[in-house]
Order: structure tokens, then sequence, then C-alpha cells
């Protein structure tokens, strides 16, 4: 989130970020921890590391359903120094 200018204990700014990923177990791991993220389940295309993720327009447009603006409504502070 920092590479974009969010500020990740922000939760106005971490529910701006939309997560894509074939894995249940990284879909619950964001929704455990990170509940104002959008996690979006996708397809996956083979198994194990020869897979991949199958993400479609479908998935991807189910990612930005209801969201009508699209921009930051403050200036983030950045607090992570690394």
């Amino acid at each position: 989130m920092t590479h974009y200018k969010m500020d990740p204990a922000n939760a106005e700014h971490r529910a701006r970020v939309i997560f894509w990923d074939d894995s249940p177990a990284n879909i619950m791991e964001v929704n455990n921890h990170l509940p104002e993220v959008r996690a979006i389940t996708v397809p996956r295309f083979g198994d194990g590391d020869a897979g991949g993720c199958g993400i479609t327009r479908t998935d991807i447009e189910k990612g930005w359903e209801g969201i009508v603006d699209r921009s930051l409504r403050a200036v983030p502070k950045i607090t992570d120094t690394r």
C-alpha cells in the first residue's frame, strides 16, 4: 500500500484496496486481518506452483462493484519508514 502512497494503518485507506487471489487461505487471511479490504476469490489454473491466477474481466468488475468514488478522501500520511 505504501507504494501507492496509502497508509496501511489507516482504515479508510485499507477500504480502498481490492485484493484478488486464487487461494482461499489468502482470502480468509485478508478477511480476518484486514476486514476493510475487498477480497475477491478468482479461479486457479493448474495445481500448486504450476498453477496460476485465472482472473477474468468479470472478477475485476466484481472487485470494483459498488465503488462510486475511486479517489482517496484524504492525503495519505505514510507512517512506515522502511
